[in-house]
């Protein structure tokens, strides 16, 4: 009497028989799984060297690339189709175990069985992540000027800051001026984490304040006694060795209109101080460059006398004021509070008249768009 096996307990054998015939083979040296990241925010990586693969395999089928074309693509196919999954791969910490899953065809023409030696690896080497504070933030941030106060310019810079990549810092537009407070924003990366950082804010601030450095003239009393006399003598010069000897030289205007030659003047006075103003460019004003922010303008007056020939009716025989003006420019003030008399221009203006309030519209009033103008008396002490 014959027996016969069950359908169910044959195919089961067979299953076992046909894995008995397969070639097994260790991965061994041809993975390498590495952790990359911060600690509780690692990730995993795999790699599997096909090429060195693809050599051993080929040894232990005794695949020959030159004689097995169809040996040569089936095992081509098997390898660049395996594949190893890591199981957790994201939010990693030193500790963890993940394991590795193989996926290739099972069903091979080869009859290659893969297995892994190491299938679960411990995760290790990854770095703390870093709790910032503000202080850590803003650490090795600085500002650097140029210019002069009140119109300087600040840029940021965060070479030093050992954190400085993860954010970004602002300021707000410029010019400043020396004693205010500037703040820096600090904004952190939407990838703080990924930098191996962490804080409880996406923004922090802190002010500075700008250094006292170089800063323009503003006003008289901004200069000390020392100064004010420097000035005062230096524009006094000019007007002994420019002013007065030019007069009886020049063109005579009244009220901007050319009325004689100054060789019809016979007699002049020595020029004395009238008035003064200090001029300062208005902020936002980019047609002022740096040498010209500021400037001391001196107007003086002289009595001229003219002759009996000067071909314009009303002025021969007549005593009239003479106004001319001196101009000083680019006042600036050292970190020591003295004028820096090297950056000094002092020129006598071109323009006279007799009459002020024509001199004091073209050499003052013209340029009230660009500069406020503000009278002073040279008497205030410091």
């Amino acid at each position: 009497m014959k027996k016969y096996l069950p359908l169910a307990l044959m195919s089961f054998l067979l299953i076992i028989l046909a894995a008995c015939g397969k070639d097994k083979y260790e991965i061994d040296k041809e993975l390498s799984v590495e952790f990359n990241g911060f600690n509780e925010h690692g990730e995993v990586s795999v790699s599997l060297d096909e090429g060195e693969l693809y050599d051993k395999l080929a040894e232990m089928k005794e695949i020959d690339d030159d004689t097995d074309i169809s040996g040569m693509y089936d095992l081509d196919s098997l390898v660049s189709d395996l594949e190893v999954e890591a199981k957790p791969d994201t939010d990693l910490k030193n500790g963890d175990k993940v394991e590795l899953e193989l996926k290739y065809d099972e069903d091979n023409p080869l009859d290659i069985a893969f297995k892994l030696k190491e299938p679960k690896v411990e995760v290790e080497g990854l770095e703390s992540i870093k709790k910032l504070s503000k202080e850590d933030v803003f650490d090795g941030v600085k500002l650097q000027y140029e210019g002069v106060s009140p119109y300087l310019e600040a840029t940021i810079d965060s070479s030093s800051s050992e954190v400085g990549s993860a954010f970004t810092y602002f300021i707000p537009d410029g010019p400043f001026k020396s004693g205010e407070e500037i703040e820096i924003t600090a904004e952190a990366s939407p990838d703080l984490l990924s930098y191996g950082y962490e804080a409880d804010d996406d923004k922090f601030s802190k002010k500075v304040k700008v250094p006292s450095e170089q800063k323009y003239v503003e006003k008289w009393e901004d200069l000390n006694k020392d100064d004010q006399q420097y000035i005062l003598d230096e524009v006094q010069d000019n007007v002994t060795a420019n002013v007065d000897p030019e007069i009886q030289d020049s063109s005579v205007y009244d009220k901007g209109e050319y009325v004689t030659r100054g060789d019809t003047i016979e007699s002049i006075e020595k020029s004395k101080k009238d008035e003064q103003y200090i001029l300062f460019a208005k902020k936002g004003n980019s047609t002022v460059s740096t040498d010209g922010i500021n400037a001391l303008c001196f107007i003086y007056k002289n009595k001229v006398t003219f002759g009996e020939n000067t071909y314009t009716d009303g002025y021969d025989n007549q005593t009239k004021d003479y106004f001319s003006a001196i101009a000083v420019e680019n006042l600036i003030i050292d970190k020591d509070g003295n004028l820096d008399k090297d950056e000094v221009s002092i020129d006598v203006l071109t323009d006279t008249d007799l009459d002020k309030a024509a001199l004091k519209n073209k050499i003052l009033d013209t340029r009230k768009d660009e500069y406020t103008v503000t009278d002073f008396s040279t008497d205030t002490k410091k």
